[in-house]
């Protein structure tokens, strides 16, 4: 059942239990120039309608606070991932969010770079001895 079927279920049951908004049926009224009918007709659609709008909004709201919290995730995420960052290497750019690289980092790729280089060098002096 779609949603517009549920609302006018929903009228359906108002109606039987005769709990109609009075300002709606009113409004209703008068534009079915006091015909009773086509005031309960008026009144079936305007009242849909009614609980058509309440329903967007709530939709809307609903999607908006569960984009939200999904934001608030990649937030709590970003903010997770520079703690880690920060933690092993110290620094993170505020203005660009991105990690910064210091010298001490560096300093370790030259030391492996150089022993990755001894290494090379013993396995050719011991192939060549």
């Amino acid at each position: 059942m779609n949603i517009d079927d549920q609302l006018y279920d929903i009228v359906a049951k108002e109606i039987r239990a005769e709990s109609l908004v009075e300002g709606l049926y009113t409004r209703a009224f008068a534009e079915a120039d006091g015909d009773k009918d086509k005031a309960k007709a008026r009144y079936i659609k305007l009242r849909v309608q009614q609980l058509r709008q309440e329903y967007d909004i709530r939709v809307k709201q609903a999607k908006a606070e569960h984009e939200a919290s999904i934001r608030a995730e990649r937030v709590k995420q970003a903010e997770e991932s520079k703690s880690d960052w920060e933690k092993m290497y110290g620094d993170w750019d505020e203005s660009s969010g991105e990690p910064v690289v210091k010298d001490d980092l560096m300093t370790v790729f030259i030391v492996v770079g150089a022993f990755v280089m001894i290494c090379v060098i013993a396995i050719w002096i011991a192939e060549h001895l």
